[in-house]
């Protein structure tokens, strides 16, 4: 049956745009039907509620009143055209041959850029002529796409479109052409050529752009070193893995990881840059404690060797944002705190920084989270969460003779008041009730910390006490109190005091370190 179709395409405009690296672009819904086309950068797109991963050569065909979000773009810009052109509703056309697609991939990349850059570009003085012509060339760039599409249909079931599938999810292994020419039910040599025309590639030439490609990826959103990235794409050899790498991107690895890795600045009174190394990002400026904190640095020792160029921000006085600015990061991530000046003139404010306001949170996982959403690697802080997770298990089984024995008060002794921990509502609480498994004691049923006097904690009365934070001219004058003679705690001998000046509890780091001298601690001591 033959079939007319009864619609007209109307050109509307043709412009080149750029998404700089920390744009994001909430829900819109686009008025006319539109074609978006990626000529650099990578990208996740909701488009009608649906996640799409867009990269260069990536086509998007909407329809009017159709909905797109992007999230922050933080590891590159987006560069792309959006043509914007009006049509009869779809209901109009044969079903079989409208654009019945959101995204695609495009093979005849030249073609669709060289239409595109025409169709932006001016015609004539004339602006009906000018329409005409930009007219054609948007009837002949959709003709483009959908010949490109009906190929890629056509072509979806093919053997060599198997072969690709089996090849993208078996990159990993060492996969020999024989074999693959075996799976496509083909000669060796029948395979190659038939291979080659229709992706343009050899086999080996395709498998490894694939590898690059996955590589790529790793090194912009992971923390694996290099040679468990060349690993984790199929090649053993670290060297060989380099040079192929280069001879594709021009760059080394290393290089290229850094040319992608966003700037960061901290701007807290945490030391929220542990939760960044975790994620594989250094960040250009952090906190410090410069008297606080045992080292020279003012960065907890653990800390310090990743932290080798980072600018030191003085989080013991009110911080100054163009003090992190100096370094000119892509990203502020700013900490709403009593400590952070908030009187600052963000008019100065470097043109090219973002600066992400946030407020505080009771969980360090939350703040793992939230960081590795701005720096899109959501998945790496899953692996980071479930990696510390484990490694509380194991000490929790080494301490087991320890902390099953009695139930345990976590305080900090200060010059006029003491603090102690509530059951949770505080990461060391969450740390050594939950994580390691002390038993707390069930009268310390709040949340966060309380203060108490010396009165107040005879009458408390714990039966095992663990002292962190404490300076020792404070403990010298507790323990010369005849009140505090008279804890069941003392009288026992079960006061803990771990050298705990460098701990902290906020990040996968600090936690770790806690948890290896913890264990340390009482092992040496009381196992």
């Amino acid at each position: 049956m033959k079939t007319t179709y009864d619609h007209a395409l109307s050109f509307v405009s043709c412009k080149k745009h750029t998404f700089k690296i920390g744009f994001s672009l909430k829900k819109i819904t686009v008025q006319t039907n539109g074609l978006f086309y990626i000529t650099r950068g990578s990208a996740v797109v909701s488009i009608n509620g649906v996640k799409h991963h867009i990269e260069p050569g990536t086509s998007i065909l909407l329809d009017s009143n159709a909905t797109i979000e992007i999230g922050a773009t933080i590891m590159n810009e987006i560069h792309f055209y959006y043509l914007k052109y009006r049509n009869i509703p779809a209901s109009n056309l044969d079903e079989t041959s409208s654009f019945n697609m959101i995204s695609l991939q495009i093979i005849a990349q030249a073609r669709v850029i060289s239409l595109l850059e025409k169709i932006s570009e001016k015609v004539s003085d004339d602006p009906y002529i000018s329409w005409l012509r930009k007219q054609s060339l948007l009837y002949e760039l959709l003709y483009v796409i959908s010949k490109n599409k009906a190929i890629q249909e056509k072509n979806k079931n093919s053997p060599i479109k198997l072969t690709i599938d089996y090849m993208i999810k078996h990159s990993e292994e060492q996969l020999a052409i024989s074999d693959l020419a075996r799976l496509a039910f083909m000669t060796q040599s029948s395979f190659c050529r038939a291979f080659k025309r229709e992706t343009g590639l050899t086999p080996s030439g395709y498998l490894r752009n694939l590898r690059v490609a996955q590589a790529k990826d790793m090194l912009k959103t992971s923390s694996y070193s290099i040679k468990d990235v060349a690993r984790t794409v199929g090649i053993a050899d670290e060297l060989y893995f380099s040079r192929l790498f280069k001879n594709s991107e021009g760059i080394s690895p290393t290089i290229y990881r850094k040319k992608y890795e966003p700037r960061i600045a901290i701007f807290s009174d945490l030391f929220l840059q542990d939760h960044l190394l975790a994620l594989g990002i250094k960040p250009v400026a952090a906190p410090c404690f410069p008297t606080e904190c045992p080292t020279e640095t003012g960065f907890p020792k653990y800390l310090e060797n990743q932290l080798q160029g980072t600018k030191r921000l003085n989080a013991e006085i009110p911080l100054d944002l163009q003090d992190g600015l100096t370094m000119e990061p892509h990203f502020l991530l700013k900490l709403n705190d009593r400590n952070n000046n908030d009187n600052n003139n963000e008019v100065l404010i470097h043109t090219d920084t973002k600066i992400i306001h946030f407020d505080r949170f009771l969980n360090w996982k939350d703040y793992q989270r939230f960081i590795a959403k701005v720096v899109g690697r959501e998945v790496l802080a899953e692996n980071v969460i479930k990696d510390i997770g484990k490694v509380e298990q194991m000490a929790k089984d080494k301490l087991k003779k320890i902390t099953r024995n009695g139930k345990w008060t976590i305080m900090r002794i200060l010059k006029d008041r003491i603090l102690i921990h509530g059951v949770t509502g505080h990461p060391i609480s969450d740390l050594i009730y939950e994580g390691l498994g002390f038993q707390c004691d069930d009268r310390l049923n709040y949340s966060s910390c309380r203060n108490y006097s010396v009165d107040e904690m005879v009458e408390l009365n714990p039966e095992r006490i663990i002292i962190l934070w404490s300076e020792q001219e404070s403990l010298d004058d507790l323990f010369e109190n005849p009140l505090w003679l008279e804890l069941q705690a003392v009288k026992k001998n079960h006061i803990y005091i771990p050298e705990s000046f460098a701990w902290d509890p906020w990040g996968p780091s600090g936690r770790r370190y806690i948890i290896n001298e913890c264990v340390k601690y009482f092992q040496e001591r009381y196992l």
